[in-house]
């Protein structure tokens, strides 16, 4: 696997940066994950993310889920293998562990995968990257292949140094952090992502940086003028876009904007397939733009059409460098 500044190759498939995954969750969301993992494998969404505390807890649906991974795999599908450590902590479930996770790791079908990620980490840097070393490590060795992801959890005040040591120590194909744990605000997140980059460009090495739990449009846009490279979020399942403005709102006002796609007059599907459908479509027609737009330095510019000019006031003064992309 090699990575450069504008693409990912993984299983011998490049992938021009950056990349969204829609997530796949049985928290917060509408349908059971198999029907999302339907509407993925149906329309051949190129990257998604499963959480293996839901593949290991489908029961009876786990055949048909094993079924149409590999169906995902033979179409050339992305499939990231989240740690379930989400599902777990919502469902108060204490009987997920790393353990139950490497039984998935030898069972599921998929192309990556993040490690096991500590959720109460050290306040020491060097205990947090030996935990995170260790897990990734162990991991590996389970899989016939270089494929799990580091995932950052640490305080703001060691945050940059341990993303940093990790990468340093590993150097992985991605690096993975919380968008939560980045700061307060929008701008806030956007100073820390350009921080972090800057100091994974003196590596030597091209390190890309994944956020998890982003999957606003105009996040992953402002996001990828910072540094980072990949995303993944449930939006795609829990609101709807407006093409427009790509702003989100609530899943039951598809109504407002069913004219900007084909999928309102297909009689066959419901409301929710036909919302999800259109998200789908814009999430893969928004992160085209978004690569082209990187690869020829017009990222500022397509911010502009989407933000007001006293953001782009206030984001300037975090990231001075942005004209210039």
């Amino acid at each position: 696997m090699k990575t450069i500044n504008n693409t990912l190759t993984i299983d011998g498939i490049p992938f021009e940066l950056p990349v969204f995954f829609p997530s796949i969750s049985s928290i917060k969301t509408n349908l059971p994950p198999l029907e999302y993992l339907k509407i993925l494998v149906a329309i051949k969404y190129p990257f998604f993310l499963l959480s293996a505390y839901d593949f290991c807890n489908s029961k009876k649906e786990q055949s048909k889920m094993q079924r149409l991974l590999l169906r995902a795999k033979k179409q050339q599908q992305m499939v990231l293998l989240d740690s379930g450590n989400y599902e777990g902590y919502w469902n108060k479930d204490h009987s997920w562990s790393e353990a139950r996770f490497k039984k998935v790791l030898k069972s599921a079908e998929f192309n990556i995968a993040f490690c096991y990620d500590e959720q109460n980490p050290s306040n020491s840097v060097k205990k947090v990257v030996d935990v995170i070393e260790r897990r990734v490590v162990g991991e590996q060795k389970i899989l016939d292949k270089e494929s799990i992801i580091p995932v950052v959890h640490a305080a703001p005040n060691i945050l940059h140094d341990v993303v940093v040591k990790v990468a340093k120590r590993l150097e992985p194909l991605i690096i993975a952090v919380p968008e939560r744990l980045l700061g307060d605000g929008i701008l806030a997140r956007a100073e820390t992502i350009l921080k972090i980059r800057q100091r994974l460009n003196n590596l030597g090495f091209y390190c890309p940086i994944h956020l998890l739990g982003t999957g606003n449009p105009l996040s992953i846009l402002i996001y990828t003028l910072s540094g980072a490279d990949s995303f993944d979020g449930l939006e795609w399942c829990q609101t709807v876009v407006d093409y427009k403005s790509a702003r989100l709102y609530h899943f039951q006002q598809r109504d407002f904007f069913s004219e900007q796609s084909i999928f309102d007059s297909m009689n066959n599907l419901s409301y929710t397939h036909k919302t999800l459908a259109h998200n789908l479509f814009f999430y893969k027609n928004w992160m085209s733009i978004v690569q082209k737009k990187k690869a020829k330095k017009g990222l500022y510019i397509l911010l502009k059409q989407y933000i007001s000019l006293n953001f782009l006031k206030k984001l300037k003064k975090k990231l001075p460098h942005i004209e210039k992309l």
